[in-house]
């Protein structure tokens, strides 16, 4: 299913209360997962972590 970042908030907020509306969303082409199946949060968090810095540094450029 094909779904255009600006249909995706708008069909999640449909219903949902406001603490429970997504504010933000990255989309990327693979989710890291561990062999059991599990995400691998700390990997996501490491990656934003480097685009923060990344961004940081253009910034000051």
């Amino acid at each position: 299913m094909n779904v255009f970042r600006s249909e995706y908030a708008d069909v999640q907020a449909l219903g949902l209360p406001i603490h429970k509306k997504v504010r933000q969303a990255e989309f990327t082409g693979a989710v890291p997962r561990a062999t059991s199946g599990k995400i691998l949060r700390r990997e996501l968090r490491d990656r934003e972590k480097a685009n923060e810095k990344l961004s940081e540094r253009a910034e000051e450029a």
